[in-house]
């Protein structure tokens, strides 16, 4: 089991760098259909996520929870 401080700061990090904006921008509450990520940022997301995390994250995770939340997605991982 991860722990959800450090899946957050390392998922909150990589979205800020790849959409230019603020960590302090983005919250638990934040969906990720409105960051506008596009499919590379999707894929560097799930690249990332199975790299530090040995966690697989399939397309179909976003593509039915449209509306997941950044909270939501790093508890995913946690779990």
């Amino acid at each position: 089991m991860n722990n959800f401080q450090d899946v957050w700061t390392n998922i909150v990090n990589l979205i800020a760098d790849v959409k230019d904006v603020a960590v302090d921008e983005l919250s638990a509450e934040t969906m990720l259909r409105t960051l506008e990520l596009d499919s590379l940022d999707y894929v560097e997301m799930m690249v990332t996520i199975k790299r530090n995390y040995g966690i697989t994250l399939e397309a179909e995770l976003f593509i039915n929870n449209p509306d997941i939340t950044l909270g939501e997605l790093c508890q995913h991982i946690c779990e």
